[in-house]
């Protein structure tokens, strides 16, 4: 059985986020009923990856012409606070008793499904109708 890479959206998808905390990148809040079906497919095997934009708020991003591929090459520098971030995230995620895989802002080449409160399906090249 082919194992699933999902992602998982941090704030109001796995986490509950008060508005008045919105803002807060080092916010912590309650875990959402999602957290229980996260620990099911841990058990599956499947590989958990937090998605955050929380973490790309801390990314010193650096963008340099390469003369020789005649292209712009951007570098992601994670900075200490993103990587307080990280680690606070994955002590959050140890409280509720599993262990992600990582924790990320960016979305990888391999994740088999994305779990997030804001998104829309697209179902072959169109928003699917009954979601919006």
């Amino acid at each position: 059985m082919k194992k699933e890479v999902i992602y998982v959206d941090l704030d109001n998808s796995l986490m509950k986020v008060p508005e008045d905390k919105s803002f807060d990148l080092f916010y912590m809040g309650k875990p959402t009923k999602l957290v229980e079906r996260v620990k099911e497919e841990v058990k599956k095997g499947n590989k958990i990856v937090i998605f955050t934009a929380r973490l790309s708020e801390l990314l010193e991003i650096k963008t340099y012409y390469c003369s020789v591929n005649e292209r712009y090459l951007t570098h992601y520098i994670e900075t200490e606070e993103f990587k307080r971030l990280g680690r606070d995230i994955k002590l959050w995620c140890y409280k509720q008793n599993f262990v992600p895989f990582s924790v990320t802002c960016i979305k990888g080449r391999d994740a088999t499904q994305i779990w997030d409160n804001i998104a829309i399906p697209v179902i072959e090249g169109e928003l699917k109708n009954d979601c919006i």
